[in-house]
């Protein structure tokens, strides 16, 4: 696109089109700013809002999944999902349609948070209910950045507003509400779900390296800055090698800590006790070892908890591991719709 708007003033400018001279000059100056604005990444086209519209569950058309646009209403109350890390995020993904984002968030990431039986009971209390989706292979600040400019543009002077961010999520939200100056976004609350403030040891070259096979399957969430950033921080000296720049930057920050509550599950090596219904990612636990026990199988407790962070509360939702929690069990989803006033 740039390409063809510099030969389209190369032509102007030497009289090869036929324009007169004054249309020639109004031309050359409406063209001349396209050169420098840069075109959207594919990042920038994956980070998008949509609305899940209630005749979605009647009709199960996907145009009732509606990108926002425009300024939310104060009148009503809104609920905002994030999700976490996706494996098969890549930098090199081709740019996205709309109908490829609606499916994306619908049947595959959120398929379990939007239950009928669950979305019908967050309808009849009053809330509206927003995505968010994004690429994860890009670094979090990147994605932080575009969610602040999302939210500032469309959920200002919101009195009950509310956020969920499941894993990688909360790392991204948490990242946005940093960079906002603007006094007029305001949240009541936002629960982090197994969000790894200090990271994951799975996301660490150190770890994976003595984990073998699992470690090998581990590695795809270190091939690009997204997961790169989720490796374990090593604030508690527990795993030799491994550094983390960017939470270690982030987790010195304190001031906007109050407005977050962090949940997250705890198991011990051995899964005992489990509850959820996705046995399969139970081994996670067991390479974990008693090093980085309790977790939930990906990340630690003691990094889902944000230990040593200013957070406002947490709460510990018991033997379930890291894809359970993502609303994942009707007693997870029971209990965050409970939270909701």
């Amino acid at each position: 696109m740039r390409f063809l708007l510099i030969v389209l003033l190369f032509l102007i400018s030497c009289n090869y089109l036929p324009t007169k001279r004054k249309s020639k000059e109004n031309t050359f100056q409406k063209l001349l700013p396209l050169i420098f604005i840069m075109p959207p990444s594919v990042g920038d086209a994956y980070s998008q809002i949509f609305y899940v519209n209630p005749l979605f569950f009647s009709s199960k058309n996907y145009n009732f999944i509606e990108r926002i646009s425009g300024v939310l209403s104060s009148e009503k109350k809104q609920v905002l999902l994030i999700h976490g890390f996706q494996p098969k995020d890549t930098d090199s993904v081709p740019f996205p349609t709309e109908q490829d984002l609606k499916l994306r968030l619908l049947d595959d990431i959120w398929k379990e948070a939007l239950e009928v039986k669950f979305f019908e009971s967050l309808v009849s209390k009053g809330y509206d209910l927003y995505l968010y989706t994004y690429l994860t292979s890009n670094n979090i600040s990147a994605n932080g950045t575009r969610l602040v400019s999302l939210l500032e543009k469309h959920f200002l002077n919101l009195s009950n507003f509310y956020i969920f961010a499941h894993s990688m999520g909360g790392l991204v939200i948490r990242d946005a509400i940093y960079k906002s100056n603007n006094s007029n976004l305001s949240m009541k609350e936002i629960y982090t779900i197994g969000s790894p403030f200090h990271g994951s040891p799975w996301a660490s070259s150190q770890f994976q390296e003595s984990r073998t096979v699992l470690g090998e399957y581990a590695s795809v969430i270190t091939k690009h800055s997204g997961g790169q950033d989720l490796a374990w921080d090593n604030y508690n000296n527990s795993l030799i090698g491994s550094s983390n720049s960017y939470l270690a930057e982030m987790n010195s920050k304190t001031h906007k800590d109050f407005l977050i509550t962090a949940v997250y599950s705890s198991m011990d090596k051995n899964a005992s006790g489990y509850m959820g219904l996705q046995s399969w990612l139970n081994a996670g636990c067991l390479s974990l070892g008693d090093t980085f026990s309790p977790s939930d199988c990906i990340v630690p407790s003691n990094s889902a908890s944000g230990e040593g962070l200013n957070f406002k509360s947490r709460y510990n939702l018991g033997n379930y591991n890291h894809f359970d929690i993502k609303f994942g069990v009707a007693n997870i989803r029971n209990y965050f719709f409970n939270l909701l006033p």
